[in-house]
């Protein structure tokens, strides 16, 4: 059987629509299609806008409710969430097939929160449009074998991770290394046994990867900085810097030690303007002692950037590798901190260096702000103080890495 690639999920979504009309047109009876791909791989969301688009007259059967529950987990030694044995597959093929003889299902309800499904169950109705949608969804040949139309939703296990994070401490309640440590330890060996090879046995495969312009701009919180290279030391006095940065009337709140590794995703171009990060950091007057966080930025939308970050106990520097990053480069830093009462304007003078030593400390300064005309009116001021400053959007990881 020959597999047709599609490269976004909007031309996905198109196809599948023409392809379910001509189906429609040449017979009788409901159109079932499937949508089988990875963990916050969009197979949820190519589901719900495939049924948006012929609604009322299409559904969605979701595997997730279809989970046995803790209980059942417990008392048959189930280790992981991510095992297929966990999901009644039995019941939900027993369902599927009443659906196709036009019959209406009791369907269960299942909890993310308690983990537990309900009481209670929901009716659906059949529909001319039957779409099924799962992890594990093609478990059963037979089930694979009632589908009209197969599917497979493509994404990155970079784009899989930070989806997964962002969308399950809602969902779950969770902590963020609670989730990443899952995504790595049991959700992504589990795709990779039992999900990605029911690849090779689909007609369509869809390219959804992460794009972070729209995705993690709206989910995270928005960083608006800009920063400039003062000079490279001793060629620059950096108490001279430091009592100029006093002239703005903004009081230093901490001295920060940083030391950060930089990590890569090989399927993702660094021009892209993606940054993963892990920090260890300390603090003189906060007594941080280090606390270690590992973040994402997104690249620039306009003047701002998305950025989402979580503490870690675990050494992540090892998991991170396991889902395929690639540590690029590592730096340390001083950072003296200076800031508004209220918060909405921070500047940061940065004494950076290369952990490998090659290279002489440079000195910076970086500006975050609020907003943009904050921002630009506070490098206005900051010029004044400290002439011939060039700033720039750029992060350390793409001025110093070699």
């Amino acid at each position: 059987m020959s597999t047709r690639l599609i490269p976004s999920f909007e031309e996905g979504l198109d196809y599948v629509a023409k392809e379910y009309e001509r189906l429609r047109a040449t017979r009788k009876g409901l159109v079932i299609v499937g949508v089988v791909g990875g963990s916050a791989s969009g197979k949820t969301r190519f589901a719900t806008q495939l049924q948006g688009r012929y609604s009322p007259d299409a559904c969605v059967l979701s595997l997730d409710h279809y989970c046995r529950g803790r209980q059942y987990k417990r008392e048959h030694g189930i280790e992981s969430f991510d095992d297929p044995r966990y999901l009644d597959l039995d019941l939900f093929y027993k369902h599927l097939t009443e659906l196709r003889q036009r019959r209406p299902i009791e369907r269960p309800i299942y909890s993310f929160q308690t983990g537990e499904r309900s009481l209670h169950t929901e009716r659906v109705e059949p529909k001319q449009l039957t779409i099924i949608e799962g992890l594990f969804l093609f478990g059963q040949d037979s089930i694979l074998k009632q589908c009209d139309i197969a599917i497979f939703v493509e994404a990155s296990e970079h784009a899989m991770f930070w989806r997964r994070i962002l969308r399950d401490i809602e969902r779950t309640g969770q902590t963020a290394e609670e989730i990443a440590c899952m995504f790595i330890e049991e959700v992504s060996p589990a795709y990779t046994e039992h999900v990605l090879p029911k690849k090779e046995l689909v007609q369509v495969v869809i390219e959804n990867d992460l794009v972070p312009e729209s995705e993690m701009i709206a989910l995270a919180e928005l960083q608006i900085q800009r920063k400039a290279q003062v000079g490279v030391l001793p060629d620059v006095e950096f108490e001279v810097i430091h009592q100029q940065l006093t002239y703005l009337g903004l009081p230093e709140l901490d001295l920060f030690s940083h030391l950060d590794a930089f990590f890569v995703y090989p399927s993702r171009p660094r021009t892209g303007g993606e940054l993963v990060r892990l920090r260890n950091e300390s603090s003189r007057v906060g007594g941080m002692r280090g606390v270690t966080t590992l973040t994402y930025k997104g690249p620039f939308v306009g003047s701002g950037r998305g950025v989402y970050r979580f503490p870690v106990d675990k050494d992540l520097r090892r998991l991170l590798g396991q889902i395929g990053y690639v540590e690029d480069f590592e730096l340390g830093k001083q950072r003296h901190l200076f800031s508004s009462t209220d918060g909405s304007i921070e500047i940061a003078l940065d004494n950076v260096f290369a952990q490998d030593g090659n290279e002489r400390s440079r000195v910076f300064i970086e500006v975050r702000a609020s907003t943009d005309k904050l921002l630009a009116k506070t490098i206005d001021e900051l010029c004044q103080v400290i002439p011939n400053l060039q700033f720039t959007q750029e992060s350390y990881w793409d001025i110093l890495s070699p």
